[in-house]
Parts: C-alpha cells; structure tokens; sequence
C-alpha cells in the first residue's frame, strides 16, 4: 500500500481504538470510580510499550525529565478531567469538546514557542468557540457540569501537547508515552486507594479492553504520522467524534440534537483549518 494511504487508515484505525475506549470509560463510569478507571488506562499497557521499546531499542530514560514530568503532570489532569466528563455526557460531545485543545493550544504556542497568529486564525478561533458554545447549550439555568470538565480537558491538553512539541526534538515518541503512562500511574495510585471498588470479572474485562485500546491508539496514532504530514490528517483526526457518536447510538441509544451536530461542525472545521495552517507555517519556516 502506498504510505498517503498508509498515515490516513492507520489514523481512522487509532480514532475507532479512542472512541471505542471513551465508551468503555462511559460504561465503567456508574461502577468504578473514574480516578481508578484512569489508573487502569495507564497501568495494563505500561508492560506492552515497555516490549515495545525494548524491541526497537528505544531508551527509555529520557534526556529532559524535567519537561517529561510536567509533560505527565499536565497530561494526567488532561485525562482525569476527560474521563470525569464521560461519566455525565455523550460519546461523542466529550470527544468534540475535548478536540478543541487545537484551539487553546495557539496562544500557548505564541507565548512559550514565539509562532505568530494570523487574523485568519482568530477568525476560526472564534468559529469554533461558537461550536462550543452550541454543543454545551449553556442556559441561565444551569451549565453541564461535566461539559466543563471536557473543556478543561482541552486546556490542559494544550499545555501537554506544546510541551510534547519541545520534547519531540529530542526524545523519542514511545519515551514520550512511557513517562507519561508511568506519571498517570504514579499520580492516580494515592488517589485511588481510599476510593477503590474492587471490579467484577465483567467490569475487569471493561478495564483491560479499554486500557488496551487506549494503548493500541497511542501507538497507532504514532505510526500514522510517520507516514503521512500532521495538515493532511487533520481533518481525519476528528473522526473519532463521528465513531463516539456511532457508540452512544449503539449502546445508548443517544442521538446527538440539531445545535449538537452544528457545533461539531463547528469545531471540526475550525480546529482542522487551524492545525492545518499551523503546520504549513511550520513547514514553510523549516
């Protein structure tokens, strides 16, 4: 198969492992406490990118602990927030709030990384904070609490993800996931002890499948942009919404509303033509 086809499947295949683990969060949630569900992600694949590593003789240790640390420290909220917001929203809605890290991730970029950002930028910034405000309905009522904790997710994900950019230039990808499951493990074990429920043979099943396919993800995702540029699979990374959407149907029977399907229009494409101009620019300054 030729490698442009090879980075957009490998993708589509690491979207389908995302949205498939976010809807076993979602059915774990009523059971087993999200901060244990979060140990569990990050636990039952540590064995596996260990044999990875050690197969493609990838060090470990890291050159830059301390931006490894803080990378999993921030990392680690990113997740404990976005599995939280599986406990009380859709599939879907999660995975579309969670994606607009796109967004948040430019004013980091221009503080910490000195890229400039356009008018056109900004422009779509604010089209996708329009899909945001479309997808959480706020209301003078109330505003879904666990909406903004997929929002959070978001923000935190950004400051991950520009210290990810940093880190690139010198560690490898599978150093990169190996300290920040490690981190996830280390930080969640205090916290889940005082809370821990022990799970039944099914939920055990629920919790390594969904670890797994974290994990598999991980390492899919990686593989893809090896063989294809971040600005072409952009738009194809938000087919992990789509999937979400496929799963809440499925075992829900949830289907999204109109201001739902909107904003994720919304957001895909703003966040899409955003990591799309971004990296052009990154290509045009090399």
């Amino acid at each position: 198969m030729r490698p442009e086809f090879k980075g957009p499947l490998i993708l589509v295949a690491a979207m389908l492992c995302y949205s498939a683990m976010s809807a076993l969060v979602r059915v774990a949630g009523p059971i087993v406490p999200s901060v244990e569900v979060v140990f569990f992600r990050a636990i039952v694949g540590l064995p596996f990118l260990y044999w990875l590593a050690r197969r493609n003789g990838v060090a470990l240790t890291g050159q830059r602990k301390g931006l490894l640390i803080w990378r999993g420290v921030f990392g680690t909220l990113a997740v404990i927030c976005f599995f939280h917001a599986l406990m009380g929203i859709p599939v879907a809605n999660a995975l579309l709030l969670n994606q607009t890290s796109a967004v948040f991730i430019l004013p980091l970029a221009v503080v910490f990384l000195g890229e400039r950002v356009s008018w056109a930028h900004a422009l779509f910034v604010v089209l996708a904070l329009l899909g945001v405000a479309l997808i959480v309905k706020p209301s003078t009522d109330a505003i879904e609490i666990h909406a903004l904790f997929a929002l959070g997710s978001a923000v935190l994900a950004a400051v991950a993800l520009t210290m990810v950019r940093k880190l690139t230039a010198t560690e490898s990808s599978l150093t990169i996931v190996f300290w920040f499951s490690s981190i996830i493990a280390l930080i969640t074990l205090p916290m889940m002890i005082p809370v821990f429920v022990w799970p039944s043979p099914k939920m055990w099943a629920v919790l390594i499948g969904m670890s797994l396919l974290g994990t598999f993800g991980q390492v899919l995702m990686t593989l893809a942009y090896r063989y294809s540029e971040a600005g072409k699979l952009a738009v194809i990374g938000s087919m992990g919404a789509v999937f979400g959407a496929g799963w809440d149907w499925l075992l829900w029977a949830h289907i999204p509303d109109l201001y739902t399907v909107l904003g994720g229009v919304l957001v895909i494409t703003a966040c899409a033509v955003i990591q799309t101009m971004r990296h052009k620019k990154s290509r045009q300054q090399k």
